[in-house]
């Protein structure tokens, strides 16, 4: 009987431990797929033809250098969510959509970007926009 008792209590403790453990990892998987899917759709909104401005730290950017960023952010992959709202923030690139519409882009680091989008906030990579970023903050 004692042996029984203790075996649940040990079995409850383990059980209680392992959902301690593992309740962010499908909360994690869930908004990866997620936001993966408004990065696509956000991919689909962002065309030279649809942005008014593209401001780097505040300082918008000519033509070319506008359409370099769109270039560089159409090639940008989805890293992960950060649902969490993890790591720095502060606005580096701004972009202002014929619409009105506004999108911040905050830099991480070795070419990850965070932004946040229909209620969604994830990280994109994209080296090459590392390297145009800080081309263009040298000039500016």
């Amino acid at each position: 009987m004692k042996k029984t008792i203790i075996s649940g209590v040990l079995f409850f403790v383990m059980l209680s431990l392992l959902v301690v453990f593992f309740k962010g990892i499908p909360q994690d998987i869930y908004n990866n797929r997620q936001d993966k899917d408004k990065w696509i759709n956000l991919l689909n909104h962002i065309e030279a033809n649809e942005v008014d401005e593209v401001s780097l730290d505040m300082y918008e950017l000519d033509v070319s250098d506008k359409e370099n960023i769109i270039e560089c952010l159409k090639g940008a992959e989805f890293y992960k969510s950060n649902w969490r709202q993890e790591g720095p923030t502060g606005n580096i690139l701004y972009i202002i959509f014929k619409d009105n519409k506004e999108l911040y882009f905050s830099y991480w680091g070795g070419g990850i970007l965070e932004t946040t989008y229909d209620h969604g906030q994830f990280l994109i990579v994209n080296t090459d926009l590392e390297i145009l970023i800080d081309e263009l903050k040298k000039r500016n």
